[in-house]
């Protein structure tokens, strides 16, 4: 089963599009991770770019600002993009459940 679970704050304010019928909501969401080494506590902070498609676009844009809390479940997918001379960039893609793929 491919499901992920991330909580974590809004990073900056969403931007809301709609173009040609299809609504889109952008944002970044930090999540943080705190542990101690060597008797010292540390924290890590991984950034996820998420995007937002039809209804679940326009919902969040309308209650979710920067700095809010939020929890998401979807699904993780990676994606390895080359061309021929083996310049590759890793793509992450969330998908969130509920929202159409089409």
């Amino acid at each position: 089963m491919n499901i992920i679970n991330l909580v974590g704050y809004l990073s900056k304010e969403i931007v809301f599009s709609e173009k040609e019928g299809t609504k889109t909501s952008k944002v970044s969401l930090a999540t943080n991770e705190y542990y101690t080494e060597g008797g010292e506590k540390k924290q890590t902070t991984d950034w996820h770019h998420l995007v937002f498609k039809g209804n679940l676009a326009e919902t969040i844009s309308k209650f979710a600002k920067k700095g809010s809390l939020i929890a998401i479940t979807g699904k993780y997918r990676s994606v390895r993009q080359g061309d021929k001379i083996y310049n590759y960039v890793q793509v992450t893609e969330y998908q969130l459940l509920g929202e159409s793929t089409n």
